[in-house]
């Protein structure tokens, strides 16, 4: 197979991609490549140039099973150099003077445009900023010269005109001037940066040379000045300025007083400014006065040295006086709308007047802010706290002195009137300060226990409680710092011993440990002695200190308490009978305490009718009890005496019963059986019989006195007599 590969035509750099073809005798598709790749590339069918040269195309047929290769083809053709265009817009008249400006252009190829002027007398140019020299026509021209793909471009040039610049100029205002002062100079400036010239438009009055004014009589001086421009700059507007040329003139020597900014309610530091009189004749001060809307604010008088006549009075030529001024402002803010005002004769003109401004800025306190170096201080430790002070003017100011100081807390932390804080007890309190109806913030301070140093016994010490009793009071130690204050929250431990005479608190335990209160007290809790008697110490420790205090206790013994109830004589029937109560103390016991109370339970058929123990006891017959709260010492006894009466047909034996209980010991009973005797065998005998009639009948009767009262009842008389008769019939010594 053969390829067929057409001519290709010269083309431009920058033109846009075209198609090459070709084809092969065989059908098959033709492919495509360059052999020139810096000059031109393809891609499928479509080439496209990338650099001024001679490119090559060349076309390739790889053939198939049917088909050999074809033999390569290739074409070439030129890529030119591109034209380029430059656009370059109007430029706008310039007036002369203007500041230099920018111009700007562009080429179609996208290169960069460069900028020369074609009239550098007229204006030059640096890059694309143009400066205007002198006024005329200014052309700038634009090039661009090409490079290795673009020709170079046909320059561009554009003209504007430079007119003329405006001009203005400034004078300032002139003092006015004592008749007889010596020449003096002048001077103005033009915007141009030309000289500028003076006249006089009073020659009557004053003369100008150049620069120089001389004063020539008494009146108006005004001065012309004028700049008359040049090929660049139009003339200048002319500018006058007048001023007095007098006698007697008045002259203030400042313009404005500047106070300080100070706190509303307050007057500053006293200013003082000068009044002079710089003529040559007397002044006459028509009066001295403030004015404007702030004048409130300040506060003036003549001063005591050189003061000036604040009625109307003259000042003499070249003499000087004073005027003193102070600040007060009424409220905060600036208050500039002030003036002095002093009316004279200045320049023989009545009414003239010279003013001096006044300007002060009135703050007010906007905050308060309490510091310290920490917040945290030991308990009885003292610190210098500060008050700061911000104003409305962002400036601060110390008022630790002047403040109100406060703690939310008085037993906690206390602080003087000059801020000094002094620590009491462990806890939190807030320190503040208040001025001028501000508080300030609150500074937490937090007060930290002081270290223990010393423990000491505070109370309940040399107690004595009976074994197995609660001692009356519970122990209390004192925990106290290095300076003798005491130590909240401190830790204390009391133990007692572990063996022999000791005590047990509440907990069940020998041991409690518990926490200082706000005074440095610690308590424990309610002891008790435990069985075993004597003398010991319980010991209050605190951590960080060497040495307890030592509580000095004594375990007493309890009394051994037995009692005992015996007749004092055989019962009866019919009769009265007593028992001894004994209430005895062993030897080997300890004394009793507190109430002791002896109760007695009467046998059954008998009836109570006496109780007494002496001044020692208290008894009641209806409880059938006595009380005695007096000491029974070991080995002693104490006796109450009973008495009971027995019915003459009442039980043939009693059964009494007795206790004693209370008085700290343990509680003990008696029981006394007693047999009761018949009447008739106490009275009569064994075996009574008639004779024992006669004689209860004869007693009965008067005859024999009356010795047996067989049911005593007080008397002897017929139921004596029946009781005795049914006796002697053998059936019993009984009235029934």
């Amino acid at each position: 197979q053969t390829i067929t590969f057409g001519t290709l035509s010269n083309g431009a750099f920058g033109s846009a991609p075209f198609a090459v073809t070709a084809t092969a005798t065989s059908g098959l598709a033709v492919s495509f490549n360059s052999q020139t790749t810096a000059v031109c590339t393809i891609s499928g069918s479509t080439v496209t140039s990338v650099a001024v040269g001679t490119c090559t195309i060349q076309a390739t047929q790889s053939g198939n099973a049917n088909y050999a290769a074809a033999t390569p083809v290739s074409e070439s053709f030129n890529v030119t150099n591109a034209a380029q265009t430059i656009t370059f817009g109007t430029l706008s008249n310039v007036a002369f003077g203007s500041a230099p400006f920018a111009v700007t252009a562009t080429a179609t190829s996208g290169l960069a445009v460069s900028f020369n002027s074609q009239t550098t007398a007229v204006c030059t140019i640096s890059g694309s900023t143009v400066t205007l020299v002198a006024v005329g026509t200014c052309t700038i021209q634009a090039t661009q010269s090409g490079n290795a793909n673009y020709a170079a471009a046909t320059p561009v040039s554009e003209s504007f005109s430079s007119a003329q610049g405006s001009q203005t100029i400034s004078f300032g205002a002139l003092s006015g001037k004592a008749f007889g002062s010596a020449s003096f100079s002048v001077s103005a400036t033009a915007t141009s940066g030309l000289p500028v010239s003076f006249a006089s438009l009073t020659a009557s009055v004053c003369t100008v040379s150049n620069a120089t004014v001389t004063l020539v009589a008494l009146g108006q001086c005004t001065i012309e000045a004028t700049q008359a421009g040049n090929n660049s700059y139009a003339a200048a507007d002319f500018v006058t300025q007048s001023f007095m040329v007098t006698g007697g003139i008045g002259a203030t020597g400042v313009s404005t007083l500047n106070f300080p900014n100070t706190l509303v309610g307050t007057s500053s530091a006293l200013q003082m400014f000068h009044f002079q009189n710089s003529g040559n004749t007397a002044l006459t001060i028509t009066s001295i006065v403030p004015s404007g809307s702030d004048a409130a604010n300040y506060r003036y008088a003549a001063d005591s040295v050189r003061p000036c006549p604040m009625a109307p009075a003259t000042l003499a030529a070249g003499a000087t006086c004073a005027i003193d001024v102070t600040f007060a402002p009424l409220s905060g803010g600036p208050h500039n709308n002030a003036q002095i005002v002093i009316t004279d004769d200045s320049g023989n003109i009545a009414g003239s007047s010279q003013s001096i401004g006044l300007a002060g800025t009135g703050i007010v306190l906007s905050s308060i802010t309490v510091s310290a170096n920490s917040a945290f201080l030991a308990s009885g430790a003292s610190e210098q706290f500060t008050a700061t002070g911000m104003y409305s003017d962002n400036s601060t100011a110390d008022l630790t002195g002047q403040a109100a100081w406060g703690s939310s807390r008085q037993n906690i932390a206390g602080v003087s009137s000059s801020g000094v804080v002094t620590t009491i007890l462990a806890g939190q309190t807030s320190i503040t300060a208040a001025l001028g109806g501000l508080t300030s913030n609150s500074f937490q301070l937090t007060v930290t226990p002081a270290a223990a140093a010393a423990i000491a016994v505070y109370g309940g010490s040399g107690q004595s409680a009976r074994v197995g009793t609660t001692f009356s009071g519970t122990l209390q130690a004192e925990v106290r710092d290095g300076a003798g204050d005491a130590v909240p929250n401190a830790t204390v431990t009391f133990s007692a011993p572990s063996s022999g005479a000791s005590a047990v608190f509440s907990n069940g335990l020998a041991v409690y440990t518990t926490t200082t209160n706000a005074s440095g007290i610690a308590a424990s809790l309610p002891v008790a002695a435990n069985a075993n008697a004597g003398a010991y110490a319980v010991t209050a420790t605190v951590t960080g200190v060497t040495s307890g205090a030592s509580f000095a206790l004594t375990n007493l013994k309890g009394p051994i308490l037995t009692i005992t109830e015996v007749p004092v004589s055989p019962f009866v029937q019919g009769q009265s009978a007593s028992y001894t109560i004994t209430v005895a103390n062993a030897a080997n016991a300890g004394p009793t305490s507190g109430t002791m109370t002896v109760t007695e339970v009467p046998p059954a058929g008998l009836t109570l009718i006496g109780l007494s123990g002496g001044p020692t006891w208290t008894c009641n017959l209806a409880s059938a009890s006595c009380s005695t709260g007096a000491v029974l010492s070991p080995g002693a006894t104490s006796s109450i005496a009973v008495t009971l009466s027995v019915p003459y047909n009442g039980p043939v034996s009693a059964a009494n019963s007795v206790g004693v209980s209370g008085g700290g010991g343990v509680a003990a009973i008696a029981s006394d059986p007693t047999p009761i005797l018949s009447a008739c065998s106490v009275t009569l005998g064994a075996n009574t019989t008639v004779t024992d009639v006669q004689q209860i009948v004869n007693q009965a009767l008067g005859v024999s006195p009356a010795a047996n009262d067989l049911n005593a009842d007080g008397k002897v008389n017929i139921v004596d007599l029946q009781i005795v008769t049914v006796a002697a019939m053998g059936q019993g010594c009984s009235a029934s």
